[in-house]
């Protein structure tokens, strides 16, 4: 990671920390997986897989929202700013 963590900004801009944008694929058959994978690839320990695996169901689905987005008790912008 260039700059390391800490340095967020580098390769994803100023707003990482936002909920992850909706992402719709045509021909795709199932949902696209957008919180497990943006949220995923930082938050890569055992207990935190095991907390996305639980919100996301075998069809795709993902009920992270629920929690996490703008707005909601967990929501993401308080844990995450621009560093």
């Amino acid at each position: 990671m260039p700059g390391g963590v800490q340095q967020c900004v580098r390769c994803h801009g100023n707003d990482v920390w936002q909920s992850p944008p909706a992402r719709a694929h045509g021909a795709a058959t199932r949902p696209t997986k957008t919180w497990t994978i943006v949220c995923g690839s930082c938050h890569d320990s055992a207990g935190a897989q095991t907390h996305i695996a639980a919100g996301t169901a075998a069809s795709g689905y993902e009920s992270c929202s629920v929690c996490h987005d703008v707005g909601r008790e967990y929501a993401v912008e308080p844990a995450h700013f621009v560093r």
